[in-house]
Formats: C-alpha cells, structure tokens, sequence
C-alpha cells in the first residue's frame, strides 16, 4: 500500500494522514483550509515486512474557493437611474475584487457606486468605458467577512432611443482572499429594462377671419417633467412659429 504525509507553513512537520491499498490511486485531502498551501509526498508501505520507503518528490496544493457573484435586475426611463445591488457568496475572507460587467445592447451608464455594511472603510471605484462596467474594491485595513449579501450598489443611468431590454453579464473577475490568493468565481446574468417615454402633443381646431391674429393653445401630455420645447408648425399659407 501507500502512506500519505502532509505539511504547511503552519505545520511544517510532515504528518500521516492516511494509509491506503495497493490499488488506490487517487485520495481527496477535505481536511484543508481555502487559500492555505499544503505539502505532500508519498512512501510504499511493504507490510506485512513493516518497511517504508523512502518519500517521493513533493507536490503543493493551494485549495481555492468558488465564490458565487449576482447583480440584481433593474429598470429605468431613458435619462433616468437605478440602483443596482452587487453580492459576492464568499465563505473565506476577501480583500480584494475586480469585477468586469458588460450590458448588451450598451444602453446603460455606470455613474457612482455606493459601499454596504459589508465594505465600509473599503476603496470601491466604478469606471464605464465601451460598454464594460469595472468595479473595484479593496480593503487597506479589514476584510470582507463570509456573507452573501451586497458588497457594493452601483447607480446606473439608461440611454436609449427606443424601448430595450438589457442583458447584464459578468464577463471578467479578479477576487482575492485573505491571503491574496485568487478565487474561482461563478456569476448570475440579470436583466436591466429601458423604457422611452412618448410625448403627445395637440393643437385645437381654431377659426378665424383673414389678416386677423388668434392664439391657439398647445397640449403637451407628458409623464416627466419638460426642460425645455421649440416647435414649428406650417400649414399650407400661413407660418405658425411658437
């Protein structure tokens, strides 16, 4: 059989861990801590005899974490903003993230970013450029505890000339643990709505008798409030300008 021994940087002493038959080939080592680098080799057991070899070279491993990433859907009239709500599941302690977001068609803008409880006293940055989102964070003095609750909010403009539908996606992320060992990442998709408002304007029939002035008022149905106007009109005489 085969005898497998273990070491780390907290544990330089290389331990048995455990014993196996002649036909085992593979052993998962579920005793390690995310992040932590540990040291095996192997020696031949010879039993019944009672001799061990000598160790076999030695290999590390570095366990890493999957850390699962969400962004929530949201929506917004075109010219307005949303907030949207980034969460990292993290079991080990993280001290820092990269996160690149695309949204598809690029109808929404990245304006400011807001810290939660569980990044307060943090550095978060938030940068657009050709429809990629970057979100960064780091932390100078503490970490970001297991959770899975928001690590940022991100305030979000939408621009569009037509009504659109948004896919938000996380395309590329960086995500470092106590230890500054990146991390495995899995990240949700969300949807982002832009809606386009429709201003109706109307004029009432008017009647009046030539060479005289009359005013006619102009309706403007809106949902929104109204900066500012200018319109022209023609009919087949006369130039109406407002």
């Amino acid at each position: 059989g085969y005898n497998l021994y273990r070491s780390s940087a907290g544990a330089p002493e290389y331990q048995l861990i455990v014993s196996v038959g002649a036909g085992v080939h593979e052993y998962t080592d579920n005793e390690v801590i995310n992040g932590a680098t540990y040291y095996y080799y192997v020696t031949t057991d010879y039993s019944p005899e009672g001799t061990e070899s000598g160790p076999s070279n030695v290999v590390d491993a570095t366990p890493v974490e999957w850390v699962e990433l969400s962004i929530t859907n949201g929506s917004a009239l075109s010219g307005q903003t949303d907030t949207l709500n980034i969460s990292i599941n993290n079991e080990a302690e993280i001290s820092f993230f990269y996160l690149e977001i695309t949204d598809e068609p690029d109808y929404i803008i990245a304006e400011t970013i807001l810290p939660t409880n569980r990044t307060q006293g943090w550095t978060l940055d938030v940068t657009e450029a050709s429809g990629v989102m970057v979100v960064t964070g780091w932390g100078t003095s503490n970490f970001i505890a297991s959770g899975s609750d928001p690590v940022c909010k991100v305030i979000v403009r939408g621009a569009s000339m037509e009504p659109s539908m948004v896919d938000v996606e996380f395309t590329f992320c960086n995500i470092k643990d106590f230890n500054d060992v990146e991390m495995n990442w899995t990240g949700s998709d969300a949807d982002f709505e832009v809606s386009v408002e429709t201003q109706v304007l109307a004029i009432p029939n008017a009647v009046a008798n030539p060479g005289d002035g009359i005013t006619v008022p102009l309706m403007i149905s809106n949902t929104q409030p109204v900066r500012s106007e200018e319109r022209f009109s023609r009919n087949a005489e006369t130039d109406i300008v407002c």
